[in-house]
């Protein structure tokens, strides 16, 4: 009868049992194959989120700690949470019920990728703050515009969410349309332009 195989390190463990395991052979045995080992070195993956040590590193009441405040909340898809970030005119325009589905649509986006802030500039009560998305290769420049409302900063324009609404936007009229084409129609690529531009549209109209 033949005996099934076993790998070297098991054959090695098994003979260092047998003959005590707490001997001083024993003992530098493993350790020569620890430092020896043949799997290859694997390295984890950095990780995505937001700590709460970062958000809390940031200027108490600023700008740069309410931008990284609701970058976490989308992260951890708490969406009523990011929601909250956006004045209530604005979300009443673009519709709220738009803007939630496009968070949960876009979420596997939240969650990769990484905003570092770049650079801060305030010009008449508004704060830009310039970013890249890590994660991204080539990491991706963004930008988001703040603005104090009740002494509360809030979004006052995100490019990030001019995307995500259209993305949302396009697939949703697709699949209501022909969930089988292999390109969008006109009629898709329609609809994800106007919500896109829904954001601009709305401060067009508060000017």
């Amino acid at each position: 009868m033949t005996l099934p195989r076993i790998s070297f390190l098991a054959a090695m463990a098994s003979a260092l049992a047998l003959g005590g395991c707490g001997s001083a052979a024993g003992k530098r045995v493993t350790q020569q194959l620890a430092q020896h080992s043949i799997a290859p070195a694997v390295r984890g993956l950095p990780s995505a989120t937001i700590t709460n040590s970062e958000i809390q590193a940031a200027p108490s009441g600023s700008p740069s700690r309410a931008f990284l405040s609701m970058w976490s909340d989308l992260q951890w898809q708490s969406w009523p949470g990011a929601l909250s970030y956006f004045p209530v005119g604005m979300i009443d325009y673009i519709g709220g019920a738009d803007v939630l589905q496009a968070f949960e649509f876009n979420a596997a986006l939240y969650r990769t990728s990484k905003p570092k802030i770049e650079e801060q500039s305030t010009t008449a009560g508004r704060a830009t703050i310039r970013y890249v998305l890590m994660g991204k290769t080539p990491a991706v420049p963004m930008s988001i515009v703040w603005t104090k409302v009740e002494g509360r900063w809030m979004v006052y324009y995100d490019a990030e969410l001019n995307g995500v609404l259209a993305s949302w936007a396009q697939v949703q009229t697709q699949q209501a349309l022909d969930p089988t084409a292999t390109t969008p129609s006109a009629q898709a690529l329609a609809a994800g332009a106007r919500l896109e531009g829904a954001q601009s549209r709305y401060l067009a109209s508060h000017r």
